[in-house]
């Protein structure tokens, strides 16, 4: 079957603005800001301006062995001294920030949040004067155990930002999530990312909180001090959770990536695409694209993410007359999907995660030529894959059926 082979991305190699292919052409890779990655020790690291990043996702805190490349949308972290939570940036009630140090997720020092004896809140907090009343966002921070069990992230004014979230960090669970929409990942040494993500009503500010609570979910009591988390790395951002974004006195940003103009030599008349990729969200933020074209719209396929939440695949076009195949999926599981194209609307074959599925009876297929190029994004180099890609293959003949199937499974 691989034989077969006119193009293979299998993210292993790069330099800046570089993304090798071990077969057919190298692709062009931009991103004009710094960003982050996961190392294969588990460790969040810089990552220089337009260089790919290639990350090892953690599986149960533990990094994977295989990389994958991330591909992110713009994103500003609004909140400042993301690490220092001793910066009077940070107002602290019924808490002190403990000076005794531990490793944290970037490999540097981390200090924890401390009770007090006080009967009060326990905690720390910023305001956010420049809310969006029409937009989603997501806190987060990371966090380990050091005595106190349950954390919570708060949002003081839920019109302006709607999350109230609870943690378990001993057993590394959500423990509820009374406003918005809670997510806890694992990663090495005993740290946690947990994060809400709420929407915004009205316009304005709103006092972000990060605070203990007692065994009956009471905000108030008398403070203990054994009980202290640690924490790191605070984020505010617009939109889903996406990686961490530094920040010291002012706000940071990271901007968008993309990858194009993959070549090879492709067939017009018979030939698989194949993507294995992952969204980060089930509603990406814009509709999101890979592509075989000769960089036009009107000779390609294209695996298409929509605003909606749907896997499209679209011959010559994003019309419903061109599409191969279209369904409701959860966008952030690992999808393994083959195309199949030729130049009969019989010759179009769609397997997704070993499985085939039934093209659309109302698709009509249409010669191509001149299929020169793989774009990470729409043909015309917009639209960009938002998420993780681990393989994308072009074979220059059609395989059978028992080959689509090993291959998607």
């Amino acid at each position: 079957m691989y034989e077969k082979l006119a193009y293979a991305l299998v993210p292993s190699g790069y330099k800046a603005n570089k993304l090798y292919s071990f077969v057919g052409g190298d692709l062009t890779f931009t991103r004009t800001s710094t960003a982050t990655r996961i190392n294969k020790d588990g460790y969040i690291e810089f990552v220089p301006t337009g260089v790919p990043r290639l990350n090892y996702p953690l599986v149960n805190g533990v990094p994977s062995s295989t990389l994958e490349l991330l591909l992110e949308p713009a994103r500003i972290n609004f909140q400042v001294y993301s690490e220092d939570f001793s910066n009077a940036a940070w107002s602290k009630i019924g808490s002190t920030i403990d000076t005794d140090p531990i490793i944290a997720p970037d490999g540097n020092l981390a200090y924890a949040m401390r009770e007090t004896t006080a009967t009060s809140e326990h905690r720390v907090s910023d305001a956010y004067a420049s809310f969006d009343g029409s937009s989603s966002y997501t806190f987060s921070v990371f966090a380990k155990h050091n005595g106190a069990r349950l954390l919570n992230l708060f949002s003081g004014t839920s019109s302006r930002f709607a999350a109230n979230a609870n943690f378990d960090l001993v057993n590394g669970v959500v423990y509820s999530s009374p406003t918005g929409t809670a997510t806890i990942e694992k990663y090495p040494n005993g740290w946690y990312r947990c994060s809400v993500t709420g929407v915004s009503a009205s316009s304005g500010s709103s006092t972000l909180v990060i605070r203990h609570k007692d065994e009956s979910l009471n905000t108030s009591y008398a403070g203990d001090l054994n009980e202290a988390t640690y924490l790191w790395g605070a984020q505010l951002e617009e939109g889903y959770l996406t990686s961490y974004i530094p920040t010291f006195d002012s706000t940071a940003s990271r901007i968008e990536e993309g990858a194009i103009s993959g070549t090879g030599n492709f067939n017009d008349y018979s030939g698989v695409l194949f993507a294995e990729i992952q969204s980060q969200n089930d509603i990406p933020d814009g509709n999101a694209y890979i592509a075989l074209s000769d960089n036009s719209v009107s000779n390609m396929i294209n695996i298409r993410y929509t605003t909606d939440g749907l896997l499209q695949i679209h011959n010559n076009g994003t019309s419903l007359s061109n599409r191969i195949y279209g369904e409701d999926y959860d966008l952030t599981q690992n999808l393994k999907i083959a195309v199949q194209y030729g130049t009969t609307t019989g010759d179009y074959k769609v397997f997704i995660n070993g499985v085939e599925k039934t093209v659309f009876g109302t698709f009509s297929a249409s010669a191509m030529s001149g299929l020169s190029t793989v774009d990470l994004t729409y043909p015309t180099h917009t639209l960009p894959f938002l998420g993780a890609i681990k393989q994308v293959l072009v074979f220059n003949e059609a395989l059978t059926d028992s080959e689509l199937e090993k291959l998607t499974t």
